[in-house]
């Protein structure tokens, strides 16, 4: 089993560096913030939506850690597996791993942005996501007081306007009145928030 993993993460490696040829760019897209394109980095060897492990567990600490429990607990894996203390690939592996989880979660921004990514694929696990869309995206009955978008089976998406304007998350799935289908709604599309 870990021989598999060293080797699909040998293969992801190699499909990130074509990607970064192809695109200049590493990771996966991410509409975020006034409809504009971001690139959020996730290590190749966690596949953006069937992920086992996360890089809260490639540390072994909890999601909710402080920023001194994760550096902490860092620094004693890349020491455990430094390539200077130990000469096997596995400890190679392992030690890259750690790495690349520290460099993601050891900076506040890009663990927001890693956070909001285990949020989204979470929410794509629960729902049958069809479609993201930003709020101004949704048409408006202002005598319904609900923003609707028409679904592909001919039934709707309603959302309340008060629900969107009242709501504190970022994004909501709103699910389809005839099937089972859902949307991502993107309501606060600041990058502040």
């Amino acid at each position: 089993m870990e021989e598999d993993a060293g080797l699909n993460y040998h293969n992801e490696k190699k499909k990130k560096k074509k990607l970064e040829k192809q695109t200049g760019r590493l990771g996966l897209i991410n509409r975020t913030g006034l409809g504009l394109i971001k690139w959020i980095y996730l290590p190749a060897f966690i596949s953006p939506f069937t992920h086992t492990m996360t890089l809260y567990d490639v540390l072994g600490v909890s999601q909710d850690a402080s920023e001194t429990e994760i550096r902490r607990q860092y620094q004693e894996l890349a020491r455990q597996f430094h390539p200077d203390k130990s000469d096997t690939d596995s400890a190679k592996e392992k030690f890259l791993k750690v790495t690349e989880a520290w460099h993601i979660l050891g900076d506040t921004q890009k663990r927001r942005e890693y956070d909001d990514q285990l949020k989204r694929e979470k929410l794509y696990q629960e729902f049958p996501v069809s479609e993201e869309l930003f709020l101004e995206d949704l048409e408006r009955d202002r005598e319904g007081g609900v923003y609707l978008h028409s679904c592909r089976c001919g039934g709707r998406y309603s959302l309340a306007a008060q629900d969107a304007r009242n709501s504190t998350e970022k994004e909501v799935v709103v699910v389809c009145d005839s099937c089972s289908l859902s949307i991502l709604v993107l309501l606060n599309c600041d990058d502040n928030t």
